[in-house]
């Protein structure tokens, strides 16, 4: 299990480490953007909380993948060893 560091967090992910680091790596280039960017804190705060989420979202959807492509490659096996 992979680990993402967001924001000075860590947050476990059921993820290969090569696509929780390229997540990683996204997520905090878009937060630094923003916070260079923007001049109110309020909006950078909006719009950092609002990519959080849409990471955490990211990292679902990657977890699902990751676990579907298990399942599959577990019933091509199951299905080859009948053959």
């Amino acid at each position: 299990m992979a680990e993402i560091q967001i924001l000075e967090k860590s947050y476990p992910v059921d993820l290969p480490d090569k696509v929780a680091r390229k997540i990683e790596s996204t997520i905090n280039d878009m937060l630094e953007k923003i916070k260079e960017e923007l001049d109110t804190s309020i909006m950078s705060d909006i719009l950092c909380y609002g990519l959080i989420n849409f990471a955490y979202l990211l990292i679902q959807e990657e977890q699902r993948r990751a676990k579907a492509v298990k399942r599959l490659d577990s019933m091509i096996a199951k299905l080859e060893s009948t053959l």
